[in-house]
This record gives C-alpha cells, sequence and structure tokens, in this order.
C-alpha cells in the first residue's frame, strides 16, 4: 500500500483565525488582572423614604391587636388569671437566670422506683405491673408532658 505524503496548509481564514485565537490566550490574563484592579461599582441608591424600624406599619399593629385580643380570650375560656413571670436576668429577681454550673443539683434525690406511694416496697412482679408501673406513668404524663385543664374549650 503506498502512502501519499500530505502537506499541510493553512487557508488565510483559518491562519487568521488562529493569530486570534493566540492573541486573546496572551492578552486574557492582563485584561483579567487589569479588570480586577477597576474599582467596585456605586452601590444602588437608598429608598427615597426610609422607614425607621421602630415604627411598626398599620398591619403589624392590626395583627399584634388581634393576636393580643385572642391571647386574652384563651386566657378567660380556660380560667387563667395570669401567667407567671419568665427568667429574669437581674441576679437580686426571684426568677433569676443560672447560668453557673456549680449551683446545678448533678445527683439529683430522684424517688426510689420500687417503693411505692403509700411507702410500702414493692416485691412482686404483679405488684410492680398493678401499681407501681401505673404510678411511674401518671408522674410522667403530669410532670413531663403536662395536664390538660378540666375546663377545656372544644
Amino acid at each position: 500500500m503506498k502512502r501519499e505524503h500530505c502537506n499541510f496548509a493553512l487557508r488565510p481564514i483559518e491562519l487568521r483565525s488562529l493569530a486570534a485565537m493566540a492573541l486573546s490566550l496572551l492578552l486574557c490574563p492582563a485584561v483579567c488582572r487589569l479588570a480586577a484592579q477597576t474599582p467596585p461599582a456605586a452601590p444602588p441608591p437608598a429608598p427615597a423614604q426610609p422607614r425607621l424600624a421602630s415604627s411598626p406599619t398599620p398591619e403589624q399593629l392590626a395583627m399584634r391587636a388581634a393576636a393580643e385580643k385572642d391571647h386574652q380570650r384563651l386566657m378567660e375560656m380556660l380560667g387563667i388569671k395570669e401567667l407567671r413571670p419568665g427568667a429574669s436576668h437581674d441576679p437580686a429577681s426571684p426568677n433569676a437566670v443560672n447560668y453557673d454550673e456549680s449551683k446545678a443539683n448533678v445527683y439529683p434525690t430522684l424517688p426510689d422506683p420500687l417503693l411505692l406511694k403509700n411507702g410500702k416496697r414493692v416485691n412482686s412482679a404483679k405488684l410492680w405491673w398493678t401499681k407501681r408501673r401505673p404510678e411511674i406513668v401518671e408522674a410522667f404524663d403530669s410532670e413531663i408532658l403536662g395536664c390538660v385543664t378540666a375546663n377545656l374549650p372544644r
């Protein structure tokens, strides 16, 4: 099989596009550096009339009034006269926040799981399942989950 030798010649159009690509590869880093040195664009203009953060809109005032009215209605329906105060950051306050870990009780005195509320010891599985376990479940429901008021509205 005879192999022909091929002469590689570029046409003038190909030669120009090749020169343009080489020029762009050489100039691209310089243009990028120059673009990075230009100052940032000016910030957008401020709104014509800035609203103060401390003044709520009429819609916000209406929503707040409706929420307070609904809260008061629910308090009356549930028979709640007042809410307990929240935590205070004043150390002299009776409701002061405690961030001191040394004041925390590391080993609290937990109730004996094998002692009934009336003071008798649990000495059988039957007594555990019929008496003590329901007492523990009741204590968990009231102390952890909370209780539902007797006059709960529908």
